[in-house]
């Protein structure tokens, strides 16, 4: 140990010898010398320091003077082997290594060279199945035996991460590792079998077979060794993914804080899909939610292949492994469809999809099943497994607590809707030739906001804008509302104020205070010469200018009771001639673009959309 210490980062390695017997203190000094006391010996195996034992053992109880004689039988070779940085000279790793020969069996062992240079190559091997094969292909080798698969089993699946075994073969050697997961050796039929534990997770196993009737004996420490880094490997991958997992539900997490809106592509309900698929590493997902009235499974989203075709699918009460979720309330892994008899394959026929495996996890709110969860066809090389399962539940928690507050959320809108709704039609029936003009001039501002890039959010406000934005015309007269001819320069100033009526209307109205701006505005001129204050350009609230263009061209294309309405390419025209001075010309291109787009060749489509409803109005007031 002094000669260590004294040539420490002046030599590569210092290996001492004669105890006889390895001595396991192997180290790499703090100089970078590789160290060990005694390597060991070379000679039989069952000796005393290589002597007879019997001798040894006799004159220690007689303590008489023996002859003694080197020991004879099977040999044992130990030896060290140390990895040196080529640059520095430098060791980075020591380890023993212990040989033993026996007659009868096919002994595998690993020559120091070659075993190091295995080691070198595993460590650098990113991928399950490459550190299986560079094994297989050692043992192939060492074995000279063709036939060999190394396979991994979980409490879910059993799969083969090599093999050149025939398929049908390899099956049945599956199925009898799946029913038996006991540890150690056996033979079953041609093969021989060897299965051991993972070293971290006793649920999983690894076996590696070979094709032969002899036993196959391995290098305890070729075994250790490659287990060890296996088992590594497999845990770094996990890592690497949990990391990963977490990261996106860290952000799945502040989505579902900001997000309130239930469908649509910016939705709830698809942002936590995407988030899903991405965590769970899978090919596609989706959402099936229970019909209270009918109690059938119907899809409201689908994430990946297929996405929208699957929609048109609904499931009966117990049909398929969905149907099965929600009637026990438990949560299913299939690593193989084709293998369980609960999979509904009509689904997967409808939309010609191949769903190969899944995991399906209850989404349940106070207790009671809402719906189920669903991640299809794992991709990578780590299959659906407990870790999954548990990952999906922790997420279909969070979904069915979101689905539930974005329902109430929902409900809560609709009544809000349905009274901004009632008052805008209130609105309307002052002048039954104006019914419909806001539901309209609507359906025009929702098409240039979402045009122009605004969030659902935006987009939905004002359309409530859109809708009420003729709301003070409640408090005007009708005798100068519903007036059938022109309007005189005092009636006009009169009816000049219905945005400033707009205002106070809404005001008391908490939840609709922050539309008034935009309301109050939608006549402003570009130019500033618009009522009620002369704002103009970006003074002008931005919803106010896109109001302003749609409802002009619902007015000029709607017929009054003193003049028909104008065709929609002469009201187009008259959008463009006052660009920049009525109107902003960004917005009056877009709508435009939209028109052509959407309106152009169905333009009595939104004209008489709401006539319906006109004709219950005119025959309520006589008209």
């Amino acid at each position: 140990m002094a000669f260590g210490n004294y040539l420490d980062s002046r030599v590569s390695a210092v290996v001492g010898t004669h105890t006889h017997v390895a001595t396991s203190d192997e180290k790499i000094l703090s100089g970078g010398t590789a160290y060990i006391t005694d390597v060991g010996m070379t000679g039989a195996a069952d000796s005393i320091a290589g002597v007879d034992a019997e001798m040894v053992i006799k004159q220690y109880l007689t303590m008489k003077p023996t002859m003694w004689k080197g020991a004879v039988g099977e040999p044992e070779i130990n030896a060290v082997v140390v990895d040196i940085d080529e640059k520095t000279g430098k060791a980075y790793d020591i380890f023993r290594l212990k040989r033993r020969l026996t007659g009868n069996v096919i002994q595998i062992s690993a020559e120091p060279r070659l075993f190091t240079k295995f080691l070198g190559n595993v460590v650098r091997l990113d991928s399950l199945n490459s550190v299986a094969r560079y094994l297989m292909s050692y043992l192939q080798k060492k074995t000279n035996i063709k036939n060999i698969a190394f396979i991994e089993r979980d409490c879910y699946q059993t799969i083969a991460r090599y093999s050149s075994i025939e398929p049908e073969a390899l099956e049945k050697i599956k199925e009898e590792l799946h029913t038996d997961p006991e540890t150690g050796k056996r033979f079953f039929k041609d093969y021989f079998i060897m299965t051991y534990r993972d070293i971290e997770n006793p649920e999983l196993y690894y076996s590696i077979v070979f094709k032969t009737n002899r036993k196959v004996k391995f290098d305890k420490m070729l075994i250790e060794i490659f287990r060890s880094l296996y088992s590594k490997l497999r845990k770094e991958k996990l890592l690497i993914q949990t990391n990963d997992e977490l990261s996106i539900l860290y952000e799945v997490g502040k989505e579902i804080a900001t997000t309130i809106e239930l469908h649509g592509e910016d939705g709830l309900i698809n942002k936590i899909m995407e988030a899903t698929t991405k965590v769970m590493n899978c090919e596609s997902s989706s959402v099936m939610m229970i019909d209270e009235r009918t109690q059938e499974l119907y899809f409201i989203v689908g994430i990946g292949e297929k996405g929208d075709k699957i929609k048109e699918v609904r499931l009966k009460k117990g049909q398929g492994i969905a149907g099965w979720v929600v009637e026990t309330g438990r949560a299913a892994v299939v690593p193989d469809t084709s293998k369980d008899k609960r999979f509904f394959k009509d689904a997967d026929d409808h939309t010609k999809y191949n769903t190969r495996s899944l995991i399906a996890v209850p989404l349940k709110s106070k207790g009671k099943v809402i719906g189920v969860l669903e991640v299809l066809n794992r991709k990578g090389e780590i299959l659906f497994n407990e870790h999954d399962l548990y990952m999906l539940e922790a997420i279909a928690q969070q979904a069915a607590n979101a689905i539930d507050n974005a329902k109430l959320y929902d409900r809560i809108k609709f009544l809000y809707r349905s009274t901004v709704e009632v008052l805008a039609n209130a609105m309307d029936s002052k002048d039954a030739y104006t019914h419909g003009h806001s539901r309209r001039v609507a359906a025009y501002t929702v098409d240039i906001a979402t045009e122009m890039g605004m969030n659902p959010v935006q987009v939905s406000d004002l359309e409530i804008a859109a809708l009420l934005h003729d709301i003070g015309k409640i408090g005007i007269r009708d005798s100068i509302l519903c007036k059938p001819g022109r309007l005189t320069h005092d009636e006009y100033d009169i009816i000049k104020t219905h945005p400033v009526i707009s205002g106070k209307i809404l005001e008391p109205v908490d939840f609709l205070k922050s539309l008034i701006p935009v309301i109050r505005h939608h006549h402003e001129r570009f130019d500033g010469a618009g009522y009620p204050d002369n704002l103009s350009g970006d003074k002008i609230p931005l919803g106010a200018r896109i109001i302003a263009v749609a409802d002009t061209f619902d007015a000029m294309t709607s017929d009054r009771a003193y003049r028909k309405g104008l065709p929609p390419d002469v009201a187009k025209q008259e959008l463009l001639d006052n660009s920049g001075t009525q109107f902003d010309p960004n917005i009056v291109q877009i709508f435009i673009d939209i028109f052509d787009r959407k309106y152009k060749d169905n333009f009595e489509e939104i004209k008489s959309k709401f006539a319906s409803q006109e004709k219950i109005l005119k025959d309520f007031l006589g008209q």
